[in-house]
C-alpha cells in the first residue's frame, strides 16, 4: 500500500469512527478508544478537524510517522480525498501543535509547530490547496505562532546574546518572499507595517449633472477630441502656479503637445475622483484620489502611490528578479523620482525595505490633476489642470 493510500485508509477510519461517528454506548465507546489505540501503534500521533470561517473548507488533519518519516496529510472529508501530504525527511521530534490561518488574498494556509531537539522548535507554513510548502523557520528556543490582519508573527523566545542576556526576535511573514525580521521586545502584530493606500474610489455617479459630463468628457478623452476638450475649460482655468492662467496658457502648454495631454488626463482618469467642497457656492470635483486624499502627515515630495491592483515589487531592476510582494494602491517613499518612462524606479517599503517597481506604476500625488466646478449656467468646467504645489 501507498503512503497516501494509507493516509487516506486512516484518515476515512478516523473521520467515522473518531470525529463523525455516532458514539451512542459503551460498546461504541470501547470501540472509538480501540481504534485510537490501533492509530497510535500504526505511528498516527494526531488528527483534528479543521474548518474555515465561511465554512468552504472542511478538512481533517492526520500526524503520522511511516518507515521513519514524519507526514501531515490534510484530508477533504466532504470530497473523500486526500487534498495534500507534506513529508518531512530531517530531524523533528514529534508535532506539537497546528492553527488555521486565514490571510487576505491567501487560500486557507495550515501552520504547523514541531519539536526539534531538547528546547528547539520548528515551524512550518504549508498551502494545501496548492500543495506548497511557503516558509520554513527553526529556532534552537520554544517559538510561538499569531496571525495578523495580513501577516503571521512568528515570535522566537529564549534566544540569547553574546553576554547570555535573553532576547525575542519575530519574524513577520509577508508573503513567501517578504519576511520582516524584528528584535528586542517587539513581539506580536505590528499594524504599522501594512502599507497606507488610496483605492481609486469615484464620486462623480453622486450628482447626476456631474455623472452626464463626465461621460462626454470620457468620450473626448478616448477619442483625442482637441477641440472638444476646449469646450470643456474654464476661460479662468489654473495651468501653472506663478502663472496668468486662462484659455491662452492652456493653449500654449498643449495644442502642440495633445498627444501628452490625452496620455495624462487618461491616467489621472483612472484613479478615481472625489466632491472636495464648495468654492462660493459651486462644488469641486477633483481627480485623482491619490491628490485629494494623501495623507498630511506625510511629505507628498518624497512619496508616491502606485498605480493599480497586484503591482510586483522586485528586488532588483530586473522582471526576473525575486518579487518581493505585490501591493495595490499602496503609498510608498521615494527618495528619487526618475525620468524615463520606461525605467525602473527605487522605491522603500514601510518595512524599510527598498524595492523596484516599473516607473509608469508609480505616480507622484502632486502630478497633474484636474478640478472641475459648475459655472454661472450650471454647466460642468474643468477650472484646474495643474501639477505641482
Amino acid at each position: 500500500m501507498t503512503i497516501h493510500a494509507q493516509a487516506t485508509r486512516w484518515l476515512l477510519l478516523v473521520s467515522y469512527l473518531l470525529i463523525g461517528g455516532p458514539v451512542s454506548s459503551d460498546t461504541d465507546t470501547a470501540k472509538s478508544l480501540a481504534t485510537y489505540q490501533l492509530l497510535q501503534q500504526q505511528g498516527v500521533e494526531h488528527f483534528s478537524e479543521v474548518r474555515t470561517e465561511d465554512n468552504e473548507y472542511n478538512w481533517k488533519l492526520l500526524i503520522y510517522r511511516n518507515k521513519g518519516e514524519q507526514f501531515l496529510s490534510v484530508f477533504d472529508q466532504e470530497k473523500n480525498k486526500l487534498v495534500f501530504e507534506y513529508s518531512h525527511q530531517g530531524p523533528l521530534d514529534g508535532y506539537i501543535h497546528h492553527q488555521l490561518i486565514e490571510l487576505d488574498g491567501y487560500p486557507p494556509l495550515i501552520a504547523s509547530v514541531w519539536r526539534r531537539g531538547v528546547h528547539g522548535e520548528q515551524f512550518i507554513l504549508l498551502d494545501p490547496l496548492n500543495r506548497k510548502i511557503l516558509y520554513k523557520l527553526t529556532s534552537a528556543w520554544p517559538l510561538s505562532v499569531q496571525e495578523c490582519r495580513q501577516s503571521i508573527a512568528i515570535t522566537l523566545s529564549g534566544v540569547t546574546d553574546k553576554e547570555g542576556n535573553p532576547i525575542q526576535e519575530t519574524h513577520y511573514w509577508h508573503s513567501p518572499d517578504l519576511i520582516e525580521i524584528s528584535k528586542g521586545d517587539g513581539s506580536g502584530c505590528k499594524t504599522e507595517t501594512i502599507p497606507e493606500t488610496i483605492p481609486p474610489i469615484d464620486d462623480s455617479h453622486l450628482l447626476p449633472s456631474l455623472n452626464q459630463f463626465m461621460k462626454t468628457f470620457d468620450i473626448a478623452v478616448k477619442n483625442k477630441d482637441f477641440s472638444a476638450i476646449k469646450i470643456f475649460v474654464a476661460s479662468d482655468i489654473l495651468n501653472s502656479f506663478g502663472g496668468e492662467g486662462g484659455m491662452d496658457e492652456f493653449l500654449l502648454n498643449w495644442k502642440n503637445n495633445q498627444s501628452a495631454l490625452f496620455n495624462m488626463l487618461a491616467e489621472i482618469r483612472q484613479g478615481g475622483g472625489k466632491l472636495t467642497g464648495y468654492q462660493g457656492e459651486a462644488e469641486i470635483y477633483c481627480m485623482p484620489r491619490m491628490f485629494t486624499d494623501f495623507p498630511a502627515s506625510l511629505n507628498a515630495f518624497n512619496h508616491g502611490v502606485l498605480v493599480g491592483e497586484g503591482i510586483p515589487i522586485y528586488a532588483e531592476p530586473d522582471k526576473s528578479s525575486r518579487v518581493l510582494t505585490k501591493l495595490s494602491h499602496a503609498i510608498v517613499e521615494v527618495d528619487d523620482w526618475g525620468t524615463e518612462e520606461n525605467s525602473w524606479q527605487l522605491i522603500t517599503l514601510k518595512q524599510g525595505i527598498q524595492a523596484y517597481v516599473k516607473s509608469k506604476q508609480v505616480r507622484s500625488p502632486i502630478d497633474y490633476r484636474a478640478c472641475f466646478a459648475q459655472n454661472n449656467e450650471g454647466e460642468w468646467e474643468m477650472t484646474q489642470l495643474v501639477a505641482g504645489d
